[in-house]
């Protein structure tokens, strides 16, 4: 099962090749179901691994990368309609640095509720420019799509910004009283496999930053 688990993870980086191609070649009906069910892939490995308990380190982190590569192509997608999206693609790609840097200076990498409220807000603004693109419909409710979708953007953005101060704030507040230098030196063997991909040391250690983790 983790092994299953893994797979379907590593299908949304397979994903992010095939989405330029399919929203160039294919119709509007068939993108929208590729983009769900490439979504619902993120939903289910996620069940599957708590289900089934076979959360791993590597699981984790090959799960960050997915949905941030996944994402980012999605964003440049979706520029093609609305340039803006672009300011998006340049935030998103900011954090994502910010979060490897951190990492590399022994800083913990952990989501926040902020950061998952962006996601959101973030997908929301993808799928009214996705509706603006493919004519969903002149009105949804009272406003329409093309005023909803450029009001979704502007918040979007604003929430990259917030989301990337707070990651900031939080980087510098982490390593400010660390003075010890990290001895940048993988584990060995054994040790670097129980370190990726067993389930009861990822539970152990889950809230210690990645280089305690990964390194001697």
């Amino acid at each position: 099962m983790k092994k299953f688990v893994n797979i379907l993870t590593l299908s949304r980086l397979l994903a992010t090749l095939f989405l330029p191609i399919i929203w160039h070649y294919l119709k509007p009906l068939y993108i929208v179901i590729f983009v769900a069910l490439v979504l619902l892939t993120d939903a289910i490995d996620g069940y599957l691994a708590r289900k089934f308990h076979v959360m791993s380190l590597f699981g984790s982190l090959l799960d960050s990368i997915a949905d941030k590569i996944f994402g980012i192509a999605l964003l440049i997608v979706a520029a093609n309609v609305d340039s803006l999206f672009y300011i998006l693609v340049i935030q998103e790609v900011l954090i994502a640095s910010l979060t490897i840097i951190a990492a590399t200076l022994g800083a913990t990498t952990k989501s926040t509720w902020l950061g998952k409220i962006k996601t959101w807000i973030l997908g929301i603004a993808i799928v009214l420019c996705l509706g603006t693109y493919f004519d969903m419909g002149r009105y949804i409710f009272i406003f329409s799509i093309p005023y909803l979708s450029d009001a979704s953007l502007f918040i979007a953005c604003g929430s990259e910004v917030i989301v990337f101060a707070d990651y900031l704030r939080n980087f510098f507040l982490e390593i400010k009283d660390k003075h010890a230098k990290i001895k940048y030196e993988l584990k060995k063997d054994k040790d670097l496999f129980k370190a990726l991909f067993d389930t009861e040391y990822y539970l152990k250690n889950r809230d210690k930053p990645l280089y305690k983790l990964l390194l001697k």
